[in-house]
């Protein structure tokens, strides 16, 4: 039977691991259904340790290069950023780790970005990775300190085979010049950046993946309300000091 587990983005997703090999938890962190998993995470909110091979991350959105050609987006990135850093560290369900969560900071992009007058959308697919090494990073896989380069490499792909291509929530936002932009907030555990030009994004980003959290065609205001509560609220607030700090 196929079980559910939380990600290190935070996010309810298939569990393709062999058995007791998953890097996410044993079997009382499994869950038949995608909805036990994302009580469980209702519940223990922020709490997720950070993957073991990671370093810190940068917080998201800050300092931010943008697209050519985009820079009417700028607005909307400082907003990003200014959310993040109110909350980091904080029990809020759009906050995972040291990163916005997979599926909350998708709603929160499109929320902001309706606030300052911007089209935008939410997607659910499948991401692709194609860097077996930073895969295994995310997973948690390091390499054995008796471990040549090629038995490092074999056992990567041995360890990886089945798991590229993960379950993920996006935002694409269309710049006032008509670009459309992925808005990625867990880009930075990718080593990619948080903004990038769709057009040089399908290769990765698949649309039509299993709906595991919410259907991103539902109301976002309501998917804000049900499932990521005070998150309207504290962007009401951040967008309105944004404005007067203009």
């Amino acid at each position: 039977m196929k079980k559910y587990h939380i990600n290190g983005n935070g996010e309810a997703w298939p569990c393709n691991a062999t058995k007791g090999s998953c890097p996410f938890g044993g079997e009382a962190d499994h869950f038949a259904t995608p909805q036990e998993a994302r009580a469980f995470y209702e519940a223990s909110q922020s709490s997720f340790p950070a993957l073991p091979s990671h370093e810190k991350l940068e917080p998201p959105y800050r300092d931010t290069v943008l697209p050519p050609n985009s820079e009417s987006v700028r607005p909307l990135v400082n907003d990003l950023a200014e959310l993040f850093r109110r909350f980091e560290g904080q029990r809020v369900p759009w906050i995972a780790d040291d990163t916005f969560s997979c599926d909350g900071g998708a709603v929160a992009t499109v929320l902001l970005a309706r606030k300052h007058g911007l089209d935008a959308e939410l997607r659910v697919g499948l991401y692709v990775h194609n860097d077996p090494e930073v895969r295994g990073e995310m997973l948690g896989l390091e390499r054995g300190g008796d471990e040549s380069e090629d038995e490092w490499q074999e056992r990567l792909e041995e360890d990886t085979d089945g798991l590229m291509e993960e379950h993920h929530h996006w935002t694409v936002v269309y710049a006032n010049e008509n670009t459309p932009l992925v808005f990625d907030g867990n880009a930075a555990a990718r080593e990619e950046e948080y903004i990038t030009p769709e057009e040089e994004t399908t290769d990765r980003y698949l649309d039509g993946a299993e709906y595991l959290v919410y259907d991103p065609t539902d109301d976002v205001h309501e998917i804000a309300r049900d499932l990521y509560p005070g998150l309207e609220e504290a962007i009401e607030a951040v967008y309105a000091d944004g404005k007067r700090s203009e």
